[in-house]
């Protein structure tokens, strides 16, 4: 909670020097305290900066995103035992790729800058239910989690494109993540199981918690394995982790405009949910 509040002052200051930026503009807040009263010299500076960082960026998910897309899916499934310039070749065609189909996202699904964030969000929404599950579940497998990158794009594209939910979030939030995730489920009952040495493997090296791979083990006559944690425990921990952020961000900002008593709540839930996970976070021995 401690990490937003640069931004968030950022944000503030903005907000008070400009005042009347419209709800598509209020992204330019950022660079306009800036180049407020500019120091010389300093101007040049965040230039710098901000070049360096948008490129740099921009060259980390594009080979990243290759690098997924070559070594996962081309290289073992599509292409086999091609030489090295072969699937260099492959690589640049595959970014140039990624860049068209950003700058189309980019030029016609997203107005501001938090359209970006919504647009993660949203096409990434069906992705956390497998990412999660998989720890509880035998039976999710790799086309599971190829199908949750792909049904929340497609998704959000009838979401936006068909039904024109573009200025309710939530409804097409929901939509999103609900069929994506029963697409998930067709899919993981339509297509084979993991191979079960695989799945041995990783039983006895992970110790997964959970009525799922404990039926599992018991079912394939598998030694049960102590979980390696308590999932009740960890629920409860994730809940006063979340009650952490939230009282630590509300309660400073209250503080800051001195509503006291809102913040003493908030300030609180922020002391309880700390001391909670202090007494029961898991003591690891060295």
């Amino acid at each position: 909670f401690i990490r937003p509040w640069p931004w968030i002052i950022v944000a503030l200051v903005a907000y008070i020097l400009f005042p009347e930026l419209s709800t598509k503009d209020k992204g330019k807040g950022y660079i306009l305290s800036l180049t407020y009263k500019p120091i010389p010299g300093l101007t040049g500076f965040f230039i710098a900066t901000f070049m360096a960082a948008y490129l740099s960026t921009i060259a980390t998910h594009l080979n990243w995103g290759t690098s997924y897309l070559i070594n996962d899916l081309y290289k073992p499934y599509i292409s086999k035992k091609k030489t090295d310039s072969h699937y260099i070749r492959t690589a640049y065609l595959i970014q140039l790729i990624m860049m068209l189909v950003s700058l189309i996202i980019t030029f016609y699904f997203i107005d501001t800058i938090s359209g970006v964030w919504k647009f993660l969000l949203a096409g990434s929404a069906g992705l956390g239910f497998v990412l999660i599950a998989r720890w509880f579940s035998a039976r999710l497998n790799s086309y599971s989690e190829l199908s949750a990158f792909l049904f929340p794009l497609l998704y959000y594209f009838i979401s936006h494109s068909i039904f024109e939910w573009k200025d309710n979030s939530a409804r097409g939030m929901l939509f999103t993540v609900s069929c994506s995730i029963f697409s998930i489920l067709v899919v993981t009952y339509l297509t084979p199981k993991t191979d079960f040495t695989t799945l041995k493997s990783f039983y006895k090296k992970v110790r997964p918690p959970g009525i799922f791979w404990k039926r599992w083990a018991i079912q394939n006559a598998i030694p049960l394995e102590i979980p390696c944690y308590n999932p009740y425990r960890s629920f409860l921990l994730s809940v006063s982790g979340i009650g952490m952020v939230f009282g630590g961000l509300f309660g400073i900002g209250y503080v800051i405009f001195q509503e006291y008593s809102k913040a003493l709540i908030y300030l609180g839930l922020l002391f309880a949910s700390g001391l909670f996970t202090y007494i029961f976070f898991p003591k690891y021995k060295e």
